[in-house]
């Protein structure tokens, strides 16, 4: 079974330094059809002007994840960890028993566009901790790249969940397959372009969501790049 999740029906935040888009119930965003999609329970599309930026603020049992594609973030935290994060890494901080960070973009003039998405853990009240991996872009084309997993993978951040995060870059006419087991969720956001899977089509902030055993046909009507969430349904 697959439907439509459209960009129409994403929650919007406005204020002066930021811009952010959210898929799920989020802040003063409220949708009760839209709460979570299996274990993923935020994807939020941030632009967040020049020197913008959240201040350090509490996160709990919650597994969070960035994904910049343009600009850099400067996050902080108070288990000491202080970095940069640009195009071609992806940062997770596991929240646990309890944390404090703060995001930042790192440039004073220019525009940071960054998705961050939460997934709920399997176990409460973890050890709280944080990961940076660095990813090749070139292995997106035309490809699923995963870039987060359960299995403690080389070169994936590590999610304390059953979801796997892949991302992917896709020409124009081109097709990428994925095998969607019974039980299990298929949450597919397009991050640019238009996608198309059989006679389902979504285009630049739509997403499909998809459970069902069957095999996947992801087609780019145009030049694309989207996040795929494999994900245990709850």
């Amino acid at each position: 079974m697959i439907s439509i999740r459209k960009n129409s029906e994403r929650g919007k935040t406005q204020w002066e330094w930021l811009e952010s888009y959210h898929s799920f119930s989020f802040a003063e965003f409220y949708n009760p059809a839209m709460i979570h999609f299996g274990a993923l329970r935020v994807i939020n599309e941030d632009f967040i002007s020049g020197g913008g930026g959240f201040p350090m603020h509490p996160h709990k049992d919650m597994e969070i994840i960035t994904w910049v594609t343009s600009g850099a973030i400067e996050h902080q935290d108070s288990m000491g960890s202080r970095e940069i994060i640009r195009p071609g890494e992806i940062q997770k901080m596991s929240a646990g028993r309890g944390v404090y960070h703060s995001e930042f973009n790192a440039d004073p003039k220019a525009m940071l566009h960054l998705f961050q998405i939460w997934i709920v853990p399997e176990q409460r009240n973890l050890q709280p901790y944080y990961e940076t991996v660095k990813y090749d872009p070139a292995k997106m084309l035309n490809s699923l790249l995963l870039v987060g997993s359960p299995d403690k993978i080389e070169d994936t951040v590590t999610i304390h969940q059953d979801v796997k995060l892949f991302l992917a870059k896709v020409e124009k006419g081109r097709t990428v397959e994925y095998l969607n087991h019974e039980g299990r969720g298929i949450y597919v956001h397009v991050a640019k372009g238009n996608l198309s899977i059989g006679e389902y089509a979504a285009g630049q902030g739509d997403a499909f969501m998809i459970t069902g055993d069957e095999v996947l046909q992801i087609q780019a009507e145009q030049d694309s790049e989207f996040l795929l969430f494999d994900t245990i349904m709850e």
